[in-house]
This record gives C-alpha cells, structure tokens and sequence, in this order.
C-alpha cells in the first residue's frame, strides 16, 4: 500500500530539527528549527494551518514537547537553553539555564510541573518549573542523550544516548536504578505502555527492543533489516522508519510525518500493515512523532 499525503506545508524558514504532537487532543502539533522558532500547527482533514509563531530563542531549536493539557511548550536549544512558552500569552514565562551544550531532548511529566532534558554534555536534568530550578542532575552517559522519558506513575525517568545505552533513574532516591546496554546504535525513541511496565526503545542499530522494567529484563526484539528505526508510540503500538512504515496492531488512524529540510510531508495509514513506503524513500528523515490516541478513537 502507498501512503497517501495529508498536506505538505513549509514549516520553516530553514531545517525543521524537531516536531511533536499534542497527545490530549491530537490536533495540535508544535515544529522547531534552525530559524530559531516554534511553530504551532492546528492540523484538521485536509488543512494545516499556523496558529503561532514564538520567538525567544537565540538559537536552533533542538527539542520540543507539550505539557499534558497543551497549554505550554517546552522547547530546548542548540545553546543548551531551555525556554517554557505559555501558549495562551503567546510568550516565554521561564528560561531555565544549566546544559553546557545543545538540548536534544525533552519530555514533561504527567502529574506535575516538571520536565526533564538531556544534551550533548552528556547530563539528564529534571526541572522544576514552578520555581525555575534543576531539581536534579544525573551523570553516566558517556555520550550525547537522544532520549528522555518519564515512566506512566512519574516515579522514574529513562534516558538513552548515542551509544545506544539505556539508564533508569529513580527520581525519589536520586539514583541509576539500572542500565541497559544492549542497543548498538543510538537510541532514537522510549516510549511506555501507558498501563503497563513495558519499555520500548528503537535505535540505529535497526531493532526495537521490549522491556520489563519491574524485573529489568528483556522480552523481545523485532529485527528490522532494511531500514534504522525512527521511532516507537506505544498507545497506537506502531514502529516508524524512514523507509518502512509497519503498524503493527492499531485501530487508529496514524499521522506519521517525515521533515525535510525547511518543510514537513504529512502522510495517513489507514492500512493494519503497511508494506509499501517508496513514496517516502526521496525525504531526508529528521524529525517524526504520532499524535495522541484521542484524536483517533473508533
């Protein structure tokens, strides 16, 4: 099956590093670049259309994420800066300062003001927002983060880099719970099963890997053998490729989006398995994320 293109619109002035849906309504979905910007887009059936423009940073736009009710976005930089804009004032209302190179990632926890990042220095921090502080910083990554995300109750926080080793963090004690090591490229996505204490990692090294994070082990591996994995969503449970597109059990409608340069291609599956992705093949993958399951309910 060929993808089918949703809309095709220029996001930025120059190369869009990083997109990322909000996951409460699935409608919106913010875009950063080398501009220096934040676009946010509302995206509807057949439309796609800018909402606003945030200025703030002096640099490229490295990382983005939403907070749980979409009223913020938390965007870091090349820089190493992190800025926090209210979406309703249309501004920056925190900066937070602490990395001592370009912020690569981003994620916002689920029940509270807080967000956690990591960079090229190769440090997590987790932020506490409310009064502008790094709540926490946690060294042992030998090289840059690719990845942060905190577990479904909050209580820990995964981090990967680009070595393809995986660490959990228990933010209550304030130490490395465990590591794993067994990627061998670098990690590109960590997603949790919202109900259950399953981790899914996706790497360079073309696989993505299930874990149980309650007895630290391993579970699975679904080999991938043409193309390096992108990215895992597991509440619509779908792998993403720059070159193969394979939906592994959803009854969702998808939004999978491919950056290129100064624009995005938008695409819908509609398919359980899709096989068929050569319309993809000539774009230059850079930034990809699925939106929320709400939008998508049946």
């Amino acid at each position: 099956m060929a993808l089918a293109r949703h809309s095709h619109f220029l996001a930025h002035s120059s190369n869009v590093n990083c997109l990322r849906f909000g996951r409460k309504s699935g409608q919106v979905a913010a875009t950063g670049g080398d501009d220096n910007l934040v676009n946010l887009w509302r995206m509807r059936e057949k439309e796609t259309k800018n909402i606003m423009s945030l200025s703030g940073h002096q640099s490229a736009v490295e990382s983005i994420v939403f907070d749980p009710a979409e009223h913020k976005v938390v965007a870091g930089s090349q820089a190493g800066s992190i800025k926090v804009f209210d979406l309703e004032a249309g501004k920056v209302n925190r900066t937070l300062k602490g990395h001592m190179a370009s912020t690569t990632t981003v994620d916002y926890h689920l029940y509270g003001d807080y967000v956690a990042s990591g960079s090229r220095d190769t440090i997590v921090k987790v932020w506490d927002l409310r009064t502008k502080s790094c709540m926490q910083t946690f060294k042992g990554h030998s090289s840059e983060l690719t990845a942060v995300s905190f577990t479904p109750d909050g209580r820990w926080l995964t981090s990967g880099d680009q070595d393809g080793v995986i660490k959990i963090w228990d933010l209550t004690a304030g130490r490395l719970l465990h590591e794993f090591p067994d990627h061998g490229g670098a990690i590109t996505s960590l997603e949790f099963n919202p109900e259950e204490f399953i981790l899914v990692s996706s790497a360079a090294d073309r696989t993505v890997r299930f874990w149980d994070v309650q007895e630290f082990a391993l579970i699975g591996v679904t080999p991938v053998d043409n193309a390096t994995s992108l990215g895992v969503d597991l509440e619509a449970c779908v792998l993403l490729l720059p070159l193969i597109v394979e939906v592994l059990e959803s009854k969702f409608e998808l939004y999978l989006s491919v950056g290129v340069d100064s624009g995005h291609k938008l695409f819908d599956a509609f398919s359980p398995i899709v096989k068929d992705a050569r319309d993809a093949r000539q774009y230059r993958s850079r930034a990809i994320n699925l939106a929320g399951e709400e939008r998508y309910e049946s």
